[in-house]
């Protein structure tokens, strides 16, 4: 097997991680000049083509030939439903896409402070993508509920900006920011958090959240209901409303069995989504 071109997506980037390499005739297409120029010759030699697609915008021409190469293509995968909306807004045949998502480690145990409520948010998240906002809505939780923790995780974006709100706000007590590569960062949080403000796929973090059996506050958009439905394994709220994350937040703090519950819902959402299991099931489908 041959995996040609890359991408920036986080979604597609996580899904290629995990594909075995020990399949000979495919080849998988990943970048958009390696899905157009070499589709057709790897049909020619009889290569199995499956391309892996992304979540960018494309221009008419783009979308022009890929809509045509793409009737080549064996198969289509698509890392979320976002991904294969922008894709089937091309007119792109259906029937060719297939969603895999990216598995998630299930084996990692979920270790929640008991004495504390603590609050998990992926620090990919830039300030004005909505980390300003929790930092924000944080300050205002803390004189509700002083017992609470904030954890900024994963890989931070603008730490120095980050640092420099926590200390306007005076959230030192708090708020910790803990840049790491492990991907189970949020495993001593009760809540994640995810306060974006464009309408896109979300961090591959929440997958792994969800799998932790954390309970989600969202904004509530379109790429988010892929995953979060609304008192049922989250909370989804407005966009750009301090006060709506900030009394969501308080809502779960008070009330821990309800919390517990979206977390325990989570956790079947994504056995049934991201689970080893489910991930090789659907790719041994395509690739055999």
């Amino acid at each position: 097997m041959k995996i040609i071109g890359q991408t920036n997506d986080a979604w597609a980037k996580e899904l290629i991680e995990h594909i075995p390499k020990n399949h000979k005739k495919i080849i998988i297409l990943v970048s958009f000049f390696a899905q157009i120029l070499l589709t057709v010759p790897a049909k020619i030699f009889r290569f199995k083509t499956i391309w892996i697609i992304s979540h960018n915008e494309r221009g008419k021409i783009m979308a022009m030939l890929i809509k045509i190469t793409s009737a080549f293509s064996d198969a289509i995968i698509a890392a979320n439903q976002s991904t294969e909306a922008r894709y089937l807004r091309m007119e792109i045949d259906s029937k060719k896409i297939q969603i895999i998502y990216p598995p998630c480690e299930s084996n990692t145990e979920s270790m929640p402070n008991k004495g504390r409520t603590t609050i998990s948010c992926d620090g990919q998240i830039a300030i004005d993508q909505g980390m300003g906002l929790l930092l924000h809505a944080m300050a205002s939780v803390r004189q509700i509920i002083p017992n609470i923790k904030l954890i900024i995780g994963g890989q931070i974006a603008d730490p120095q900006k980050i640092q420099w709100i926590i200390k306007q706000l005076k959230l030192e007590n708090i708020a910790q920011i803990a840049p790491t590569d492990k991907k189970t960062w949020m495993s001593q949080a009760h809540i994640y958090i995810l306060p974006t403000e464009k309408d896109e796929p979300p961090p591959c973090s929440l997958a792994q959240a969800m799998m932790l059996s954390k309970a989600i506050i969202a904004t509530d958009t379109l790429s988010n209901r892929e995953f979060i439905t609304q008192n049922k394994n989250g909370i989804l709220i407005k966009q750009n409303n301090v006060d709506m994350l900030s009394q969501a937040i308080i809502n779960l703090a008070r009330k821990p069995n309800w919390m517990e519950q979206l977390g325990q819902n989570n956790r079947t959402f994504a056995e049934k989504k991201f689970s080893k299991e489910v991930f090789e099931e659907k790719l041994n489908n395509i690739l055999n």
